[in-house]
Formats: C-alpha cells, structure tokens, sequence
C-alpha cells in the first residue's frame, strides 16, 4: 500500500491466530491473518467478517533420534502411530508399533523417550494439528478432540512452549 498511498501504515504483530482472530472480531485491528478457520458463531457475531483465504499452510512433525545418521533412512510414523505418540501411548522411540514401521531402522531405534514438544498458547496451528490427529484417530477425537487450546494428554516427556 506504501508504494501506492504513502500516507497508509501498516503493520505486522505476530500474535498468532487465535489473538488475531480475536482482535478483528473485537474490532481492534482492520485486518488479520490465521491458520485456521473462523468458526460459524464468529460470522453470527460479526455479519461483514470476510475470510479470505490466500496461503495453505502445512503442519509437519520433526524429530531428532539420537544415532540416527542424515544417511540413515527418513522414519516413516503412521497416522496411527503419530496420533499413539501424542496420546502418550507410545513413549519411546523402539517402541514395536514404530519399528514395525521402520525395518530398514532395526537396532538404531534407541530405548530413548520421546519427547513431544506442543504449543502451550493459544493456536491456529494446535487447531489444524489437531483436527488433523481428531481424523486419524477415533480415541484422539473422543478423548482430547480438535481446537485452538486444547488439554494435551499426559503420558512420556511433553515441553510446552509458546509460538509465534
């Protein structure tokens, strides 16, 4: 918009989704940006709110191995697994459910715990992440379900630290 009007100034807080959410619904700011989605009852309370989406954006889960070589093969998690790990139901990297899946990683996956690391704020990225783990999962649905903030089950190492 500079480039066009330079008497408009914008500027960029990274907040993240749900305080932005919260900002354009309250008015406070004219424009914002989220990973996920408004919900009904946000369009009900704010009729002229428009959502326009631009960029999808992905949620990818890393992980560090000690003793696994960048030569060594990538570890393949299935949806199952995944949801299991953030469960707290599977704890330990030579768990059998991950060496089933891994054959090529046999005697490398160390009796080492798992450390799941989530946000501890407010998220559209939690949300997507966990309306994505809701799908892959019946338990994770019925126990722990999808949102912005959620209640993360215990069980294994879990940090929680705060994004954006």
């Amino acid at each position: 918009w500079r480039f066009i009007d330079s008497s408009v100034l914008m500027t960029y807080d990274s907040v993240g989704s749900s305080a932005g959410k919260r900002a354009i619904i309250d008015n406070t700011v004219t424009f914002a940006a989220s990973d996920s989605l408004l919900s009904d009852a946000n369009y009900a309370a704010v009729p002229d709110l428009q959502m326009l989406p631009m960029v999808a954006g992905a949620v990818v889960p890393v992980y560090h191995i000690p003793g696994l070589e960048s030569s060594d093969p990538a570890l393949i998690l299935s949806r199952d697994v995944l949801s299991r790990i953030y469960l707290g139901n599977i704890t330990y990297w030579n768990d059998t459910a991950i060496v089933a899946l891994n054959p090529a990683l046999v005697g490398k996956l160390p009796g080492v715990a798992i450390r799941r690391i989530i946000r501890g704020d407010s998220s559209g990225t939690t949300e997507i992440f966990t309306r994505a783990l809701s799908r892959f999962s019946a338990q994770w649905n019925a126990t722990v379900g999808f949102g912005s903030s959620v209640a993360w089950p215990d069980g294994g190492v879990k940090l929680t630290a705060r994004g954006s």
